[in-house]
């Protein structure tokens, strides 16, 4: 006879004391936590080069973040993104407040194992961020 699995859903508390207490980073979603896999040498540089790009294109006020940076969402993603910009002062998750909730840009650098994720379903919950939102449109508006 088989036994039923048993689902586990971790609370977001449980969630952070895992993050305080471990060297890799994880994401947050729905109750379950997921190890966010180690990057190649190649996805360590275009990361780096894309920060080093941004930093010479963004307004004085906006500040470059590396996957340091926990973001937030109001869908209840919670990730670490390989960079993100913050036009402005930060504005935290209020069960959270390390993470951040308003960045106006992020970059995920894909690779085939991770591109339908990060272009599908995490880009969606990107959408969810007011501030993502309001640059996206910008952004369309200007090359459109």
């Amino acid at each position: 006879m088989l036994s039923p699995s048993r689902e586990v859903h971790y609370t977001y508390a449980e969630y952070l004391s895992l993050e305080n207490e471990s060297s890799i980073r994880h994401e947050y979603l729905d109750g379950e936590i997921y190890a966010m896999a180690g990057g190649t040498p190649d996805h360590a540089a275009l990361a780096a080069a894309m920060i080093g790009l941004l930093r010479a294109c963004i307004p004085p006020s906006g500040r470059v973040f590396t996957s340091d940076l926990r973001i937030r969402t109001s869908s209840g993603l919670s990730t670490h993104p390989d960079a993100a910009v913050i036009c402005g002062r930060t504005s935290r998750a209020p069960d959270d407040p390390i993470a951040v909730t308003n960045p106006s840009l992020i970059v995920e650098v894909t690779s085939p194992s991770t591109e339908d994720y990060d272009r599908g379903e995490k880009l969606r919950h990107y959408k969810s961020l007011r501030a993502f939102r309001r640059s996206l449109s910008s952004l369309i508006a200007k090359f459109a």
